[in-house]
């Protein structure tokens, strides 16, 4: 992605565009998908592929990087 003069972060965007509370789950939400898109760098190499042996819901199998990813949004999105 090119960057430009113009480029500012998430958080500088929406200040006073959108209500506090909605910027900071905004906010929240990017960061967690930034540890999650790092995770998944480094899946293979971390043991994080494969299934846990446990079915979700919909009887499916759960996959490691589907409970880590449940994990690190629930972390992000927790109220401190």
């Amino acid at each position: 992605m090119a960057t430009t003069a113009a480029q500012v972060d998430l958080s500088s965007f929406l200040n006073g565009r959108v209500p506090n509370d909605l910027a900071h789950i905004l906010t929240q939400f990017a960061s967690a998908s930034t540890r999650l898109r790092d995770e998944l760098a480094l899946a293979p190499l971390s043991g994080m592929l494969g299934s846990t042996g446990e079915t979700n819901v919909q009887q499916e199998a759960t996959a490691k990087l589907d409970d880590r990813g449940n994990e690190i949004m629930r972390e992000a999105l927790s109220v401190p």
